[in-house]
């Protein structure tokens, strides 16, 4: 009986593998940059299909759905409109359609963005030199201090965005188009709020910031969460996806600075990548 018990388990060892080697051959053909194509999922058959998700999920490290969920994704999701944006959660994962692909978040975002934020991004060498400019009667410190509303910033430092949002530093670069001659020692993280305007030409009209994201293809899910960089009231830049010609680099600048966003989320569609970096970055 023992022996009979030791062959099963490992007849039922290599079917398993076999599977696996199924699941991840299968996933090879669906993915593009991570994210899944609902036709060609839809053309493996049910079972190969759950194997193919569940791989998919286990690939990213995030915790298995059970049946009810796996039924979800490849039920309402892969059969919704091309236009909807359904979404089916567990465990702190999200699976999304946007169009005819899904996208596998590692956790949603909290429902309250962050705290707003000032940000004393400049190294305290360029101060010292006097570079940028600095508001009327501002104290600048080297060390983090706590602000109103609970924000809390620190000189020479990438500025933590928490929520699984990454974060966001300044640093030198010849090719960068932001001017540090133009912004302040401090900024200030914002998030949307509704009827924000960027200009991302010189000669050209101020747009309102949803059409911007639109024609970057950012995410829908993604839009409302989007750091936005001020200088006092103006804004500076949206992520790292967009600079206001009020701060842009010119031909001769000199001071030139690139904003990074640093193990940001995913926040452009398959199809719409190839438009990034086209508004002023």
């Amino acid at each position: 009986a023992a022996r009979v018990a030791a062959r099963s388990a490992a007849h039922l060892a290599d079917a398993r593998a076999v599977l696996d080697e199924v699941a991840v051959a299968d996933l090879a053909g669906l993915l593009h940059e991570g994210a899944v194509e609902i036709a060609a999922l839809q053309r493996l058959s049910p079972a190969r299909q759950r194997l193919a998700v569940r791989a998919w999920i286990r690939r990213r490290g995030l915790p298995l759905p059970d049946t009810r969920h796996l039924r979800r994704v490849l039920g309402e999701l892969t059969a919704a409109r091309r236009d909807a944006q359904p979404c089916v959660r567990w465990d702190g994962v999200e699976v999304r359609r946007h169009r005819g692909w899904l996208y596998l978040l590692a956790a949603a975002p909290p429902s309250n963005p962050p705290v707003s934020m000032r940000w004393n991004w400049r190294p305290e060498r360029e101060r010292e030199r006097g570079g940028g400019r600095r508001p009327a009667g501002e104290r600048v410190l080297g060390r983090p201090r706590k602000l109103a509303g609970g924000g809390l910033a620190a000189a020479n430092v990438p500025l933590q965005l928490g929520a699984g949002l990454g974060s966001l530093r300044l640093r030198r670069d010849p090719n960068g188009p932001l001017d540090g001659d133009r912004l302040p020692d401090q900024l200030e993280l914002r998030w949307r709020g509704g009827g924000e305007c960027l200009q991302t030409e010189a000669d050209g009209p101020r747009r309102k910031l949803k059409e911007v994201l639109r024609v970057c293809g950012v995410l829908p899910w993604m839009r409302e969460r989007l750091p936005l960089l001020y200088a006092g009231d103006a804004l500076v830049a949206v992520a790292d996806l967009a600079v206001d010609a009020a701060f842009q680099a010119g031909p001769n600048c000199s001071n030139r600075w690139r904003l990074e966003w640093c193990d940001a989320p995913l926040r452009f569609g398959v199809m719409e990548s190839v438009a990034r970096g086209v508004v002023g970055v």
